[in-house]
């Protein structure tokens, strides 16, 4: 996968995912980045076809980044980066990139939630459930 990590996420995760799960991984923490809207950081991921990853929930409000206008969102809703690894592990090996693509995926340690053009999607192991069309 092509990531754009936020520079809220842990060093140690954008290294993680980088070293341990072999994605191609670029991230914000150069100080040319610091002072980085999120909306030139999605500017940035749509420019090079990269999903951000992040732990910051604005990016999920109400119309702020439109499904399909964007490469696709992961926030981390983990408290502890072990936690946070455990969840990236299994998404990133349990599920088709394409489910996460163009959407916002909230990435729990037991469940996924995606809110995508097809409605809004909950992943528990590999249950699916459908929460609601959109």
């Amino acid at each position: 996968m092509l990531l754009l990590i936020d520079r809220d996420v842990p060093k140690s995760i954008a290294e993680f995912l980088r070293d341990s799960l072999h994605h191609d991984v670029a991230d914000s923490y150069r100080a040319s980045y610091e002072r980085f809207s999120d909306e030139e950081i999605v500017a940035r991921a749509i420019e090079e076809h990269r999903i951000v990853v992040t732990r910051d929930q604005g990016y999920r409000r109400k119309g702020r980044f439109p499904i399909c206008t964007h490469p696709g969102i992961l926030i981390l809703r983990n408290t502890s980066i072990e936690h946070q690894k455990t969840a990236l592990i299994k998404l990133t090996s349990s599920y088709n990139q394409t489910m996460i693509e163009h959407a916002i995926t909230r990435v729990y340690v037991d469940r996924l939630e995606i809110e995508s053009e097809k409605g809004q999607i909950r992943v528990y192991g590999d249950q699916f459930e459908m929460v609601r069309q959109l």
